[in-house]
């Protein structure tokens, strides 16, 4: 197997996800040398235009480079191959889910039934939310969106001037914008709330919130480290 992983949609969300990538590899196949581990193909395109912006003017260039950078690592042998950034998803053929692309939709679907059962809030950004990436889960789990106050809260949460997009975002302050947001969502009848934005995630991760959120890029490492797990044995 030979893992790819689309990243650089942020940089410190695709670390994120290679720090939770190696934690869960460790836990599930107790590697003693580094030939026990997995190949790997990372692309980081940081110079992809933002996926929120691309989706809300309707325009095309990130899925065409989104899809074009999918297209090379099938062709180097990528076999499964993770997008690190949620929005992204929703710029994604949909044949490539069926083949190559690992959809974080189906592990939330598998984990939601499995633990919880539960309404889950969304906290992802108008991207995400606008291009319905989410409602693809909706026949199997009842979906909770922020009201457009709280939705823009989630904005500032990612995109502010002391955001997590930035490089020293103030965690103070944003811990605060986010619980308003997850309570706001709780109030809305979600019984957990998804880490739809891999930055959120991250964040959520960092200020030990694991009992609140569902961590998608969690579950897609865990994922290929049950498959990887499964063929090697």
């Amino acid at each position: 197997m030979r893992i790819g992983i689309l990243g650089g949609m942020g940089p410190a969300a695709t670390q994120h996800f290679l720090d939770v990538l190696m934690h869960e590899l460790s836990e599930c196949l107790d590697p003693r040398r580094d030939q026990d581990y997995p190949d790997m193909t990372i692309l980081m395109e940081s110079s992809m235009p933002d996926r929120t912006e691309q989706l809300l003017a309707g325009r095309t260039e990130a899925a065409t480079r989104i899809n074009a950078a999918l297209a090379e690592l099938s062709g180097q042998g990528c076999c499964p191959t993770i997008v690190t950034c949620i929005t992204a998803h929703a710029l994604i053929e949909p044949t490539r889910f069926e083949t190559d692309v690992l959809d974080f939709r189906a592990c939330l679907i598998r984990q939601n039934g499995r633990v919880h059962s539960e309404p889950l809030g969304i906290v992802a950004t108008t991207g995400s939310v606008s291009s319905g990436v989410f409602d693809a889960i909706a026949p199997e789990c009842e979906i909770v969106y922020p009201d457009d106050e709280h939705q823009a809260l989630t904005m500032e949460i990612i995109y502010g001037p002391r955001g997590l997009k930035t490089a020293h975002p103030d965690a103070a302050h944003l811990r605060g914008l986010l619980d308003r947001v997850a309570g706001h969502l709780r109030g809305r009848g979600a019984g957990f709330c998804v880490a739809g934005c891999t930055e959120v995630e991250m964040f959520a991760a960092q200020q030990s919130l694991e009992d609140e959120f569902l961590f998608p890029m969690q579950l897609l490492a865990r994922e290929v480290c049950h498959t990887l797990a499964r063929e090697r044995a």
